[in-house]
């Protein structure tokens, strides 16, 4: 319970309890707690509060810092505070699928740890001028593992989301080509799906020149009877079953992000998430063998 003084009202705000929200487009929580007034001595008016927030950190172990999760505001533009009653006041956090994905992270398998701190203007009901500001310190709010995993975080669609964290490729004789990944991603984000798959096929005619620039190149003769070089996948990796199947899916990726491949048919975002998404493991793949090649 927190408890806080306002001109001569003494105000008690307890935490009550915390519920998913349905009809919300993001994933949203509704922290509610209840609030009493009392008045010792003397007189006292009705309390109108307004912009009230609610700043919401999650606490971590004690060895580092509440990390800052968002501002959740009060379902109501006005709450009054009457004079030695009870009352409740509601405010609305909403999150996204990555800041989830933190939380569950650092809550790991126990309960989630919440640090609540309020802020909201003030004034007597007959004296609506004279604004002040308040700001304290709201009581620590466990969330018993059991609710949040069972009660709250299934209905915030958090398990039926995909959040795919795309690692830094790194590797200075690939800069160029990770660049190019890099913009490939930024078209896909915004909607050039043609483009994404002319990126990707560029990126996998480098992935195959990068090898062969490392030595692992083989001679082949193609569709036309000409003799080309080829990367030898099977030097490359030290293994015939591996090489068969990153081989074959190099070469049909190829084939997948030639325009030719898709006549008839619009490139939508699925094409181009595919795509990119094949690509960007393939590369992912093949840099962390060259950087295990250079370690050993």
């Amino acid at each position: 319970m927190a408890e806080a003084t306002l001109q001569n009202m003494r105000v008690f705000v307890t935490f009550s309890d915390i519920f998913h929200i349905d009809n919300s487009l993001l994933p949203a929580i509704r922290l509610r707690f209840n609030v009493s007034t009392r008045v010792d001595s003397g007189t006292a008016q009705d309390i109108i509060l307004q912009g009230a927030i609610l700043k919401v950190h999650l606490r971590q172990d004690e060895s580092r810092p509440d990390l800052f999760i968002g501002d959740a505001d009060s379902e109501r533009l006005q709450n009054r505070w009457i004079v030695n009653s009870n009352s409740s006041i509601d405010f609305i956090l909403p999150l996204d699928h990555y800041r989830l994905s933190q939380i569950e992270k650092i809550r790991g398998n126990g309960k989630l740890i919440l640090r609540l701190r309020t802020k909201f203007i003030w004034c007597f009901a007959q004296d609506s001028t004279n604004l002040r500001e308040a700001d304290f310190d709201l009581e620590i709010v466990e969330v018993p593992k059991s609710k949040w995993v069972e009660d709250i975080l299934p209905h915030l669609n958090y398990k039926n989301v995909s959040l795919i964290e795309i690692q830094q490729l790194e590797y200075p004789e690939f800069k160029a080509t990770i660049d190019k990944l890099n913009l490939a991603w930024h078209k896909f984000s915004m909607g050039d799906y043609d483009d994404v798959l002319v990126k990707c096929r560029s990126i996998l005619e480098d992935l195959s020149g990068l090898i062969k620039k490392q030595g692992f190149e083989t001679e082949r003769t193609n569709d036309k009877g000409e003799k080309i070089m080829s990367p030898d996948w099977k030097k490359f990796f030290g293994n015939e079953d591996r090489a068969s199947i990153i081989g074959t899916i190099v070469q049909k990726l190829s084939g997948f992000v030639v325009r030719g491949a898709h006549t008839g048919s619009v490139i939508g975002r699925d094409e181009a998430y595919f795509a990119i998404l094949q690509t960007f493991s393939l590369c992912n793949y093949i840099v962390s063998i060259l950087k295990k090649q250079v370690e050993s």
